[in-house]
Parts: C-alpha cells; structure tokens; sequence
C-alpha cells in the first residue's frame, strides 16, 4: 500500500514494515507491523530510532510535524498499576521522547488541539492531557469535548499523519 503525503517535516519508519509511503525525495514511512515496538525516522538521510516501552498501535502527528503520540500496549505489565494503554510523545525533529503517560483505558485515537499544547485521548471515559507540561486535565463537564471548547487540528493530509492497528 503506497501513501502520498506532502509535508516535509520528520515522519516515521518502523521496522519490521507492512507499508511504505514516500514524501519528498528521502523522507520514507513505513506502517508498524504488529508488535513493533520502535519507529525509525528518517528526513533525507537525518535518520534516529526510537524505542517504546509499549507496542506501536497507533500514532498521530502534529500538523506542524514537530510533535508524534505513539500508543500501545506495555510490553512489560505492572501488577501494581491497572494500566492498559501507554502514549509516548515524541520530538520528532530531534527524536527524544518528551513525556508519556498510562491509561486504565484502552486508547483509540488521539487528537491535537489547534489552540494548545493538548491532547484529546480516545479512551472509554475520554482524558486530555497537556504534553508540554505532562499534566493530565480533568475531563470537562458532562464529558463535552465539543468542536468550540477543543478546537481539533485539521491538517491537509490527515490521512498520511496517522496510523490506527484497529480500526472504527
């Protein structure tokens, strides 16, 4: 399956690949294959691997290309913890993890917010979480995570800046 995309910051490259999608010349993506647990980035040979504590089962990108959420299942489950889904959020121009987070949830999709370093996470119950500051913020009254109080990020090429192992 081949994907156009056309922005040019830093994208992904996991390995142990079921896709392929080239960008500009140099930049490649490849789809995680189940159970990867790392991306490869590569932007015209500034290539870096990052490696997660958690399977990659899903990953979003900022419009701007700077921020990457990446979730999936811990590799290693702490008895002491509920948790069930964890999301790493990656600088993708210098390919450090920023900040991560564990849900009792499973997480389904994530969603930048146009306005502020927030992050909408599709989970059961529904979170937001500010990934400058790490901060998880409480769920808004009645759980309304309107289009007006949470103004999404709507991006071009939306499709080729996502990746979801399960579908809707």
């Amino acid at each position: 399956m081949k994907l156009r995309l056309s922005f040019l910051p830093c994208l992904l490259l996991a390995a142990g690949c079921a896709a392929v999608a080239q960008a500009t010349p140099g930049l490649e993506i490849q789809l995680p294959a189940i159970g990867a647990s790392s991306l490869t980035i590569n932007d015209r040979g500034h290539a870096g691997k990052v490696s997660f504590k958690h399977s990659v089962d899903g990953y979003e990108m900022s419009c701007d290309g700077h921020a990457l959420a990446v979730w999936g299942k811990p590799l290693k489950l702490n008895v002491n913890n509920p948790q069930d889904t964890d999301l790493t959020i990656v600088d993708a121009q210098s390919f450090k993890t920023t900040r991560q987070f564990a849900f009792s949830k499973g997480v389904f999709s994530v969603e930048f917010l146009k306005t502020k370093p927030l992050l909408l996470v599709d989970t059961e119950a529904g979170e937001v979480v500010d990934f400058v500051t790490g901060k998880s913020l409480p769920p808004p009254p009645g759980q309304d995570f309107n289009d007006t109080a949470f103004p999404r990020e709507s991006c071009d090429d939306s499709k080729s800046r996502s990746y979801r192992r399960y579908k809707d």
